[in-house]
């Protein structure tokens, strides 16, 4: 009879030590947090539930020492949360899309001394609509010759034989700058060449130039 009472009473100081604890014998959390696996009353993280976890939470009740597989959380712990970025995310944005084939000719660069100068023939055949970019380092005006009558020259042979030609419909041009960084840009011509050297006058100045390719 005795040893029933003895046995009651320490079931019962199991279960209220459980209670009291509020479950696997951690306040909180479980030992998932610490690489081992989640079972409700396992207190000594072995993946198994039985009468020696409840021993073990009597023996933390009576402050006497428990052993653990660990790693595991101490009994009667709060597992640390796992930290977080003090920072929001980063929103991405989505780049502006390009058209499939649309390519950067790089004209280089010419020295202008005064007047016009012509860029290297480049094949733009693929070309539907192109937009002529240049810069110059100079303090003068940059323009296309009798802007914006004349792009350049094309070739129909592809050979040394030019003329002169404009666009179907010219597109937008910008002029600006300061001094020493002057800018053009003739965006969205429609053409329909075989080639094109492009022409521009500037004077006293390196020009460098591209051409933007659209199909």
């Amino acid at each position: 009879m005795r040893a029933t009472i003895v046995f009651l009473a320490a079931a019962a100081a199991v279960m209220g030590a459980v209670s009291a604890l509020g479950f696997n014998g951690v306040t909180t959390g479980s030992p998932a947090q610490e690489g081992a696996a989640a079972l409700f009353g396992d207190v000594d993280c072995d993946a198994s539930v039985n009468s020696v976890d409840g021993l073990k939470i009597l023996r933390y009740s009576a402050s006497l020492a428990v052993t653990q597989n660990e790693p595991c959380p101490d009994i009667g712990s709060t597992p640390t949360p796992a930290p977080t970025s003090p920072f929001s995310p980063t929103p991405t944005t989505s780049p502006a899309p390009v058209q499939p084939g649309a390519r950067l000719i790089s004209l280089g660069t010419i020295y202008a001394s005064g007047g016009e100068i012509k860029f290297p023939l480049v094949d733009i055949g693929d070309c539907a609509r192109i937009s002529v970019l240049a810069s110059s380092d100079g303090n003068g005006a940059l323009s296309f010759p009798g802007q914006p009558q004349f792009l350049g020259y094309t070739s129909p042979d592809g050979g040394t034989t030019l003329i002169s030609v404009q666009p179907t419909s010219w597109g937008t041009i910008l002029q600006g700058g300061t001094p020493g960084a002057v800018t053009l840009a003739m965006d969205g011509a429609v053409v329909a060449l075989p080639n094109l050297r492009v022409a521009l006058e500037a004077i006293d100045s390196n020009v460098t130039a591209w051409i933007w390719c659209q199909p």
